[in-house]
């Protein structure tokens, strides 16, 4: 109604040139207009207080801000974002070619008395009145384009707006919608060489960024109808990445204006860059077992211009060792630590030269050291060869210990104490001995469940006191020793997150050699869905539907690892799923414990959903229409016919999904306001809109 009241306001104005409007609009290009703002941008956002509402704004408000991203280039649609020194706010428009009247770096101002904040996501918008899209929910409405010269004023042109540098870990709600640049930035391996976009089919696709100076992942998303933008290609190297700053739920989210937004030219993490750039170190060789056998017993120094040569074992990536330590193995098999003066960058794999003349060499806690080694005096040499770790039973690694320490070596076949969690000291045994497997609280899978018997185990000889001990490099270093699992234990386990966002729109494959693991949230027993069908969820909190080939015999609760080497990767009807998963090759690792359902609203539910997909999530306070979970007068069992309805208080209805061969099929649903868990599901039927809905396991679900 209140657009409609708009409209012919503005069809009067034009019959009638006495009407007088909020702004004079002024000339195509004005520097300083005679207006000034009221408040500022952050202040103006604190007047939406609750997410999923509208604020009508009734009083004289008025902002001034610099645009910092326009419609140009595809990777925003019909809205352009502004910044002041206290913030910015996205601004919706409903027009296109905005970036002719209001490009990057043009000062605007705001009336916005008349006008309405949303949000969408988590980021606050500002917009004008709502409409209903096509799920039946209120949605911000933009200014229409014959009423943008009445609240949007444009000023100068070429004003600057310098870029905050940031770590992604140090993100607030107060940078959101604001112009931003994170430093030693890189893409993630698994994005390298890939577009940034899908420009062809129009699917828009997220990259993750990830930073050398352990400050947090940030998501690159690029539109598919940002052509320029979608043909970039994720780059091998390192350096400064800047774009406007936007969340969208838990996800923190990166828009790029322009290609000339990423700036990498420098080297990986690890890749010799900054203070220790590539190049021959200084001295002459000296083998890493020479290097050991000056050390007798009492502290000494390495002579006067030796180095050594040798490639990191030792991985600081997954956190299993702190930043200053590094363990590198030589060409003679002979490993050593290093403790550094400063934090270091080399990575698993990289080969090394270090000056070590005048070096102490002695013992921490047993663990012979170059210690206080200078960060400068080791030079990266690019990319080296991994040793082959040496196969040995525990018994005779012990018995000639310091020949093997600081080496990489596998144990084969060897049996725990049953730990729950890698984190901490597990102790394995292969029947010739013991010794511990020791992960540090901060390596980055500590909290993981381990996999408890017949494992073959990689890692690297260390000491502490009189503890013999391996240290893992990652999870990966754990295999199965009965080969269940991709053929002999070689499968890289990767997280769900990571494999969701390797679909970008159109089916894809998998990986080769590759795994997930996850607890089983679906419930076989109650029949509530196929019975090739097993709903998982990660430790990163990302859920995913695996469609098996044969019937699965997995149960709520049961860890398990599914070889998905080669899985089509693909949507049925809106769900994201892996087919064609071979049974025989996944498998049960050890009972679990389910995630806790993530609580939400319906409203926040629906807008987030991808966020939510395949994972537990709990509707509090909701009402249920249509009596029994399943009943036939109600139509067929796909998702817009034959289920219950559930809402709650700001949103709905959506579909409480029920076959008919599930075990409670013919119960009826409370008729009073429950607590619902369920699965984050969708089902999008032929023709039909896109139907997000909840995947009860068993009538216990509502409460």
């Amino acid at each position: 109604m209140k657009k409609l009241f708009a409209s012919l306001l503005v069809i009067a104005c034009l019959f009638n040139m006495s009407c007088k409007k909020n702004f004079d609009e002024p000339p195509s290009e004005v520097n300083n207009p005679d207006i000034k703002s009221n408040t500022t941008i952050k202040a103006l956002k604190a007047l939406h207080k609750t997410a999923g509402t509208f604020d009508d704004l009734t009083t004289d408000i008025t902002i001034e801000g610099v645009v910092i991203m326009d419609d140009q280039s595809g990777n925003y649609y019909k809205s352009i974002v502004i910044q002041d020194a206290s913030g910015g706010i996205e601004v919706k428009m409903d027009a296109t070619s905005l970036f002719n009247d209001y490009p990057i770096g043009r000062k605007i101002y705001i009336n916005c008395k008349g006008l309405t904040l949303g949000d969408y996501g988590g980021v606050t918008q500002l917009g004008a009145g709502t409409f209903t899209n096509t799920k039946g929910q209120l949605q911000l409405s933009g200014i229409s384009q014959l009423l943008i010269p009445t609240y949007v004023l444009k000023g100068g042109l070429n004003q600057p707006v310098t870029p905050k540098k940031v770590k992604p870990s140090d993100l607030t709600a107060d940078d959101i919608s604001t112009l931003i640049s994170v430093e030693n930035a890189e893409f993630a391996t698994l994005s390298i060489g890939k577009t940034l976009a899908d420009a062809k089919n129009k699917f828009t696709v997220n990259h993750t960024l990830q930073t050398c100076n352990n400050g947090g992942t940030i998501i690159l998303r690029t539109s598919g109808y940002a052509p320029t933008l979608a043909s970039g290609v994720a780059s091998d190297k390192n350096g400064t990445i800047t774009g406007v700053y936007s969340v969208f739920v838990a996800d923190k989210q990166l828009f790029i204006r322009d290609l000339n937004d990423i700036n990498f030219t420098a080297a990986r993490c690890g890749g010799g860059g900054g203070v220790n750039p590539g190049g021959p170190a200084t001295g002459d060789l000296i083998s890493i077992g020479d290097v050991r056998a000056l050390f007798t017993g009492a502290i000494t120094n390495a002579p006067a211009n030796k180095k050594i040569a040798g490639v990191v074992i030792s991985d600081k990536d997954n956190g299993n060792t702190t930043g200053k330590n590094m363990i590198i193995q030589g060409a003679d098999g002979k490993g050593i630590a290093i403790r550094f003066d400063a934090n270091n960058t080399f990575a698993l794999g990289e080969a090394l030269e270090i000056t070590i003349s005048g070096v102490e060499i002695s013992e921490y806690n047993g663990l012979l050291q170059l210690n206080n080694c200078p960060i400068a005096n080791a030079k990266s040499q690019g990319k080296g060869t991994l040793p082959t770790p040496k196969k040995i039973t525990i018994g005779a690694l012990i018995a000639d210990f310091e020949n093997n320490e600081s080496t990489l070596i596998t144990v084969d076949k060897a049996g725990t104490n049953n730990a729950t969690k890698y984190g901490g000291n597990i102790i394995i045994d292969d029947k010739t001995g013991k010794m511990t497997l020791y992960t540090g609280t901060t390596a980055s899978f500590a909290a993981d469940a381990p996999i408890s018997n017949n494992i073959n185990v990689t890692g690297v000889v260390g000491q502490f006191n009189t503890t013999y001990q391996l240290a893992m490099r990652s999870k990966a270093d754990v295999t199965d020793a009965g080969g269940t699992t991709g053929g002999g234990g070689t499968n890289k386990i990767e997280t769900i997150g990571t494999i969701r966002n390797l679909f970008s729109g159109a089916l894809v494959s998998a990986p080769a050699a590759t795994a997930i693991r996850g607890i089983v949230i679906s419930d076989k027993d109650n029949k509530n869905g196929s019975v090739l069908n097993c709903v998982v969820q990660g430790a990163d909190g990302k859920g995913i539907t695996i469609r098996f080939d044969k019937a699965h015999t997995f149960v709520v609760g049961d860890l398990i690892e599914a070889d998905i080497s080669g899985a089509d990767i693909s949507e049925y009807s809106g769900l994201l799923q892996l087919s064609k998963v071979v049974l025989a090759n996944s498998k049960f690792v050890s009972k679990g414990t389910l995630p806790t359902p993530t609580v939400v609203t319906l409203a926040n539910y629906i807008a987030g959903f991808e966020n939510y997909e395949s994972t537990l999530v709990q509707i509090k306070n909701a009402t249920i229409t249509g009596g029994k979970y399943y009943d036939a007068a109600r139509g067929t069992t796909n998702a817009t016919k034959g289920t219950v309805k559930l809402t709650d208080a700001t949103g709905g209805p959506i579909d409480i999904y029920t076959v008919l061969l599930a075990t409670f099929n013919a119960d009826t649903a409370p008729a009073t306001q429950v607590s619902v868990t369920g699965i984050a599901s969708e089902f999008t039927a032929t023709g039909a809109a896109k139907g997000v809905q909840l995947l009860l396991r068993s009538g216990a679900d509502v409460k």
